[in-house]
């Protein structure tokens, strides 16, 4: 709870109310409440917004988590697709119940480019895609981009990557 709301609490027991286990109070209560005065209807908005900071705030520790499922929560996301580029990249089933800080390289590479593909974008921007991937993979990775051929700025020393995903070649030189 938040200290407006621990406080609003703290006056709302000290009137003799009576508050659930996560701190919201009953409605007929709070109703009773209102009419007795103890709180003004603006306490109750800061109450009602205190009460939804700390739903964002227990879905964001949520996502802290890593696990998969809670990538669903971004917003602009669309999941379904979202897993459908997963396992077109390869990413097994057992692995959609494992945190992603305790995934492999490759698979934590593969939840970044589906992820990354399934956000609308004008331009992509990607670094070394192909790393930590397997050949396998790798080929997943190039079918899905001449399927899909999204407009993108990609950086990497895989040569023979590079020549079957790009259609246009710019190679930078140091300037002496």
């Amino acid at each position: 709870m938040e200290k407006s709301q621990k406080q609003l609490a703290a006056n709302a027991q000290k009137a003799g109310s009576s508050l659930h286990a996560k701190g919201k109070m009953k409605p007929d209560r709070k109703a009773e409440l209102l009419d007795k005065g103890f709180f003004s209807k603006r306490a109750a908005k800061v109450m009602k917004r205190a009460k939804n900071v700390a739903r964002r705030q227990e879905k964001e520790e949520a996502a802290k988590q890593g696990l998969l499922s809670n990538i669903e929560e971004a917003p602009a996301l669309d999941y379904e697709y979202f897993l459908n580029q997963l396992k077109k990249l390869g990413l097994e089933r057992e692995a959609f119940k494992q945190k992603i800080e305790e995934m492999s390289q490759g698979q934590k590479k593969r939840v970044a480019l589906a992820k990354s593909l399934t956000e609308e974008a004008s331009l992509y921007l990607w670094d070394e895609p192909a790393n930590y991937l397997y050949l396998f993979n790798q080929d997943q990775l190039i079918k899905l981009l001449a399927k899909e051929q999204p407009a993108m700025l990609l950086v990497d020393h895989d040569q023979a990557f590079i020549e079957v995903v790009a259609k246009e070649r710019v190679n930078l030189r140091p300037v002496l």
